[in-house]
């Protein structure tokens, strides 16, 4: 019989690389899964790219505190969606003094000018990479900056497909029921913000993740 005999300490062996790609994941998740649109980090490479790949960005922030006291109806509900936690997460939120008033837009125009510039700002990063790594003669910095494009592309699309999904959800709940109602949140940190809002707009979009169709659907 042979006995295999382990070391009392095996030694570890860290790849810079692959820890380098962990950094910021709370960051990215809170910054990318809000699906809020931004003139400069929308396109950019970012690190973490296993939050976008998991599909992480659409779960609900598990910290808790954050919960919905609709005070028109008589309901509370912890049950929130995760990208408008995470929205109310990075809000300049003030102790009980934020009054928000959420309405639905048929056009943002404000969201496309946004990435239009988002846009210009990836291809000139993205220049800049492959120009550097091909003036270097590394392969491996080629191969990196086209990594870092694709992973770019796709947060794009999902982060556009999750958008386009909310605002459907927010047209199909004005129809459902166009009536304001005021609503009292409360916030992981303590904080509290009273929200007026159409009914189908809070139980569509703010209380329901965004589910993007197939397009083949």
């Amino acid at each position: 019989m042979r006995v295999i005999k382990f070391p009392s300490s095996m030694p570890s062996k860290i790849d810079g690389l692959g820890l380098l790609t962990f950094l910021g994941a709370e960051n990215v998740n809170n910054l990318v899964g809000r699906l809020s649109s931004s003139s400069t980090t929308d396109t950019l490479p970012l690190p973490a790219g296993f939050v976008i790949a998991s599909d992480a960005i659409r779960d609900p922030i598990k910290e808790p505190g954050l919960a919905l006291y609709n005070i028109t109806d008589g309901i509370h509900t912890i049950d929130v969606a995760g990208w408008f936690g995470k929205w109310l997460n990075t809000a300049k939120v003030t102790d009980n003094q934020t009054m928000l008033r959420i309405e639905v837009l048929e056009e943002d125009v404000s969201m496309k000018k946004n990435i239009v510039i988002a846009s210009l700002w990836s291809f000139a990063v993205h220049v800049a990479l492959f120009l550097t790594a091909f003036r270097l003669g590394d392969k491996w910095g080629v191969a990196n900056a086209y990594a870092l494009l694709a992973t770019g592309l796709a947060r794009g699309a999902i982060v556009m497909a999750n958008r386009m999904a909310a605002d459907t959800a927010a047209l199909d709940g004005l129809q459902q029921s166009e009536e304001v109602v005021k609503t009292f949140w409360t916030l992981p940190d303590g904080k509290t913000v009273t929200i007026f809002a159409p009914r189908g707009v809070i139980i569509n979009v703010l209380l329901s993740k965004p589910k993007p169709r197939n397009p083949g659907e």
